[in-house]
C-alpha cells in the first residue's frame, strides 16, 4: 500500500449504503426509461424493444420490476417475490425477469401465497416455463416429490444441468428413484454397485454416505458399511448435516460412543451445538426409519452449508494470499480481488446458500439445523432488517420446535442476533433461559460475557466469562452427566479460547496483569495458536511499551505468530508495531504497508502506517493516513488520539517554515 488511501469508503459506510446504492441506481435506470419506451406513469408500466430477436416492444411494469429489485438487492424476498412474480406475469417472453422472479420465490418459501400472483401454483408454472435452467428443474423436482410422484421427481432432477448443481443432481436422482422403490437404481447411480475385478467398489465422499444411507434402509447391510466407510474418509466435520449423517448410520449400527464423539467433534467452537449434542445424541436412539424425501432435504441442506464454507475458504484465502506467478519484469502478480469485487462475491455465496436451505426446508420443514443456518445467513445478509430488527433470521428460529434437540443451539442463534442489533435485554433473557436449563454448563456464561462484550459492559463479561472458566473446570473434574461422557483429556486443549475470551474482557475492563496471567494459560495449553500469540504479543506492546525487555519478548512471541500464520494481515501489523517502538521505523513501514494493503479501511493499521511515515519524515503521507483512518470509524479513545497527531502534525507544518525564515 503506498502512502494513499485505497478505495472509495469504509467497511461500515459501505454496508449502510448497499441499500441505497441499489436505489440510486435503479432510481437512474427508471429516470433513463424515456429514452428507450414511452411510459405509462399511473400503471408503472411501459413499452421497450424485446429482448428477443426481432420481437415486437413489450410493455414492462417498471414500478413492481423496481420495487422487487431493490427488495432482493436487501434480501428481503418477502417483498421481492410478490413483485417480481407480477412483473414477470407482465412480460412472460422475458426470461431473465422470469428468472429473478423464481429466485426471489425460492428464497421467499413461506413468505410467497399471499394472492394469485404469488401462488405456489404460479409458481410451478413460472418453473415450468424456463426449460433449461437448473433451478426450475430443482422447483419442479421438490413439487413431484411433495406431490409422491416420484417418476416426475426423477425426470425433473435428472435434467439439472449447471447452475452449480450439477454435483447434486445424481443424489437428487438416486433419492427419487429409492423413493419410487428401486434402491438397485439408486445404488447404481451413485456408482455404488458397480463391480472391479470381482470386488465391490464404492464412491468416496458424500455420494458413499448417502449410498450408505439406501442400502442400510433396503438392508442391504455389508454393502452399506463398506460406502460408511469409504464416505467417513475426509469427511468435512464443519458440515453440521453430513455429520449428523454419519453419526445417524453409526448409531443405526449400534455404535452408539461413536455417534456421539462425531457430533462432539462437530460442536467443538459451537457453544450452542454443544449444548445440542447430548439432545442430538439421545434422539439417535430409535429414531424414524429415513425416507427419500429426507434424504433429498439432507442434500440440499449439505450443499448449502458447503456453499458457506467455500464462501469462507475464499475470503481466507483472499485476505491472506499474496500475489503469485509474475509479470514480465519478475515482480509477483496480485491474483486477489479488490474489496469490492470480494463483497459482491459474498452475496452472491449468500444467495445461493438461501437458495439451497429454502429448498430443503421446502421438502422437510423439520430440518433443524438447515433452519439454523439459513437463520444465520440471514441475519449475516441484513435481511428483513428495519425498525424491529433482522425479523426474518428471528422469524426462521421461531420455527424451531422448543422440543427439538437443536432448540438450545436456535436460542443462542438468537441471542446472537439480538444482541447485534444493540437489544442486550432481550439477549440475556434467552442467556437465562439457557442457564436455567443448562446450570453445570459452561456455555450460557459464556453466552452472558459475549452479550457484555457486545454491549461493552466489560466488568460483567469479565465475571460471566470468569464463570464459565470455573464451570468448565468442574466438567474437567467431574466428567460423568448427561454431556460429561464424551470429555477426555485432550480436549482440555480446546479450553484456550474461553481463556482468550476472558483474557480479553480484562483487558478491555484495564486489568492488564491479570489479562496477561490468563492469556499466559491460554497459550499454555495452545502454544502453537498464532490468533493467541498475536493478541497476547500485541498486549504487551500497547500496556508495557515503555519496557524494552516486554517489548523484545512480545516481538519474538508475533515472530512465531507470523512464521505460524505468514500472511495474517493482523500480525504483520502487530510485528511491525514492536518494530516500530524498537525504533526500526523502515522494516516497520514494510510490514504496514502489507498489511494495509489487504485490511485497507482497518483504522489501527492505518494508524500504525501513518506513525511509521511520520517517524520516516514523511509527514504529507502521514497526515493523508491519519486522516484515512479516522474515517474508517475507529473507537472514541483511537479517534482522539488521530486528532491530536493531526493537530501536532499541522502545527509542526506551520513552524517549520518560520524556522527556515529565521536562518542560523
Amino acid at each position: 500500500m503506498t502512502g494513499s488511501p485505497q478505495g472509495p469508503g469504509c467497511a461500515r459506510a459501505r454496508r449502510r449504503g448497499i441499500a441505497l446504492a441499489a436505489v440510486g441506481v435503479l432510481a437512474a435506470v427508471a429516470a433513463s426509461w424515456p429514452a428507450l419506451a414511452a411510459t405509462d406513469a399511473e400503471a408503472g408500466v411501459t413499452t421497450r424493444p424485446g429482448r428477443l430477436s426481432g420481437g415486437p416492444p413489450l410493455a414492462f411494469p417498471v414500478k413492481d420490476f423496481l420495487i422487487g429489485e431493490v427488495a432482493l438487492a436487501r434480501f428481503d424476498a418477502a417483498h421481492a417475490a410478490p413483485a417480481l412474480l407480477r412483473a414477470a406475469a407482465e412480460v412472460p417472453q422475458d426470461r431473465d425477469l422470469a428468472m429473478e422472479a423464481l429466485v426471489a420465490a425460492v428464497m421467499a418459501d413461506g413468505a410467497v401465497g399471499s394472492g394469485p400472483d404469488t401462488s405456489p401454483e404460479r409458481v410451478r408454472t413460472l418453473a415450468q416455463g424456463l426449460a433449461g435452467q437448473p433451478l426450475a428443474a430443482l422447483v419442479l423436482g421438490n413439487a413431484a416429490v411433495r406431490a409422491d410422484d416420484w417418476a416426475g421427481a426423477r425426470h425433473a432432477y435428472a435434467s439439472v444441468n449447471g447452475g452449480g448443481f450439477d454435483g447434486l443432481r445424481p443424489l437428487l436422482v438416486a433419492a427419487a428413484e429409492w423413493g419410487a422403490g428401486h434402491p438397485d437404481a439408486a445404488l447404481s447411480t451413485l456408482g455404488a454397485s458397480g463391480r472391479a475385478g470381482g470386488r465391490a467398489t464404492a464412491p468416496g465422499g458424500i455420494y458413499a454416505l448417502f449410498g450408505a444411507r439406501i442400502a442400510l434402509a433396503s438392508g442391504r447391510t455389508a454393502q452399506a458399511e463398506l460406502l460408511r466407510n469409504a464416505g467417513m474418509s475426509g469427511l468435512p466435520t464443519s458440515n453440521i448435516v453430513l455429520v449428523g449423517l454419519a453419526a445417524d448410520l453409526a448409531a443405526r449400527r449400534g455404535e452408539f460412543a461413536a455417534a456421539r464423539r462425531m457430533l462432539h467433534v462437530m460442536a467443538f467452537g459451537r457453544p450452542g451445538m454443544a449444548l445440542s449434542e447430548a439432545g442430538w445424541a439421545d434422539s439417535l436412539r430409535g429414531a424414524a426409519a429415513p425416507t427419500a424425501s429426507g434424504m433429498i432435504a439432507q442434500v440440499y441442506a449439505a450443499a448449502g452449508f458447503a456453499v458457506g464454507a467455500m464462501m469462507a475458504d475464499t475470503i481466507e484465502q483472499q485476505t491472506t494470499a499474496r500475489g503469485q506467478g509474475g509479470g514480465q519484469d519478475g515482480a509477483a502478480r496480485d491474483e486477489r480481488l479488490p474489496p469490492s469485487a470480494l463483497r459482491d462475491l459474498s452475496r452472491i455465496a449468500q444467495r445461493d446458500e438461501i437458495v439451497r436451505l429454502r429448498l430443503a426446508l421446502s421438502i422437510d420443514p423439520g430440518l433443524d439445523a438447515a433452519r439454523i443456518a439459513l437463520a444465520e445467513v440471514l441475519a449475516d445478509a441484513g435481511a428483513g432488517r428495519g425498525p424491529e430488527g433482522e425479523t426474518d433470521a428471528i422469524a426462521e428460529l421461531a420455527k424451531v420446535d422448543p422440543a427439538s434437540p437443536l432448540a438450545p443451539a436456535a436460542l443462542w442463534s438468537e441471542a446472537g442476533i439480538e444482541a447485534d442489533l444493540g437489544r442486550s435485554d432481550a439477549a440475556r433473557a434467552i442467556a437465562t433461559r439457557l442457564a436455567q436449563r443448562f446450570p453445570a454448563r459452561p456455555e450460557p456464561q459464556q453466552l452472558f460475557g459475549d452479550i457484555a462484550m457486545q454491549a461493552k459492559d466489560f466488568p460483567a463479561a469479565v465475571a460471566a466469562y470468569r464463570r464459565a472458566v470455573d464451570l468448565q473446570a468442574e466438567l474437567r473434574r467431574h466428567p460423568a452427566g448427561s454431556f460429561g461422557d464424551t470429555i477426555d483429556d485432550n480436549d482440555a486443549q480446546g479450553d484456550w479460547p474461553l481463556l482468550m475470551a476472558l483474557g480479553a474482557a480484562q483487558e478491555q475492563a484495564g486489568d492488564w496483569p491479570a489479562a496477561h496471567a490468563v492469556l499466559e494459560r491460554a497459550l499454555a495449553l495452545a502454544p502453537d495458536r498464532p490468533v493467541l500469540l498475536n493478541f497476547l504479543g500485541y498486549g504487551d506492546l500497547e500496556h508495557e511499551a515503555d519496557d524494552p525487555h516486554a517489548v523484545a519478548a512480545a516481538r519474538l512471541r508475533l515472530e512465531k505468530a507470523l512464521s505460524l500464520a505468514p500472511e495474517d494481515p493482523n500480525i504483520r501489523d502487530s510485528l511491525g508495531f514492536a518494530l516500530l517502538l524498537q525504533h526500526d521505523p523502515q522494516r516497520a513501514l514494510t510490514l504496514f504497508e502489507q498489511a494495509a494493503e489487504k485490511m485497507p479501511e482497518d483504522p489501527t493499521i492505518n494508524a500504525h502506517l501513518g506513525d511509521a511515515y511520520m517517524a520516516l519524515g514523511r509527514r504529507i503521507e502521514a497526515v493523508e493516513q491519519w486522516e484515512w483512518a479516522l474515517l474508517c470509524h475507529p473507537e472514541p479513545a483511537d479517534a482522539a488520539v488521530l486528532r491530536r497527531k493531526l493537530a501536532e502534525a499541522g502545527a509542526a507544518a506551520v513552524a517549520a517554515p518560520a524556522s527556515a525564515k529565521a536562518g542560523p
